[in-house]
């Protein structure tokens, strides 16, 4: 059962678009990682200004 050059180039084919697919989902990841790191820093500095502001408004 040997398979043609034919079969094996397009088994090679599809790895290789899997591989791709594998390494974009990867980056897909890591930017969303990153942005939702991003967005929750921006939600705790919103917060930390927010007590700031209500601990000067009560100092007042």
């Amino acid at each position: 059962m040997t398979k043609s050059l034919a079969d094996k180039l397009q088994n090679i084919e599809k790895a290789k678009a899997k591989i791709a697919a594998l390494e974009a989902e990867e980056e897909t990841d890591k930017t969303n990682g990153a942005n939702g790191a991003a967005d929750t820093s921006s939600a705790v500095e919103d917060v930390t200004k927010d007590l700031k502001e209500t601990s000067v408004e009560d100092k007042a």
